[in-house]
């Protein structure tokens, strides 16, 4: 899948989950694998993953999942009780 079609599925499933591009370079993505099924939430962290290397850009996504944060973050920021901790 090529960085055009990876947007648009990005932007696609964003939509009603809180996506915003900032400039072009950083994405924000809200809970985007949620109420997926397993299949499907590989294929968005690949095409997540490949936005980020195709496109140069930072992603930013919220997760409840900490294994997917462990799997896919250069970093993480994590919260508790609305809190980072």
């Amino acid at each position: 899948m090529n960085s055009g079609h990876i947007y648009a599925v990005i932007k696609i499933r964003g939509v009603g989950h809180g996506t915003a591009v900032l400039g072009s370079g950083v994405y924000l993505l809200d809970e985007p694998t949620a109420n997926v099924d397993g299949t499907n939430i590989d294929a968005i962290e690949e095409l997540m993953a490949n936005l980020a290397r195709e496109r140069r850009a930072a992603v930013v996504f919220t997760t409840h999942s900490q294994r997917q944060a462990e799997r896919l973050a250069e970093s993480k920021i994590s919260m508790d009780a609305g809190r980072i901790v």
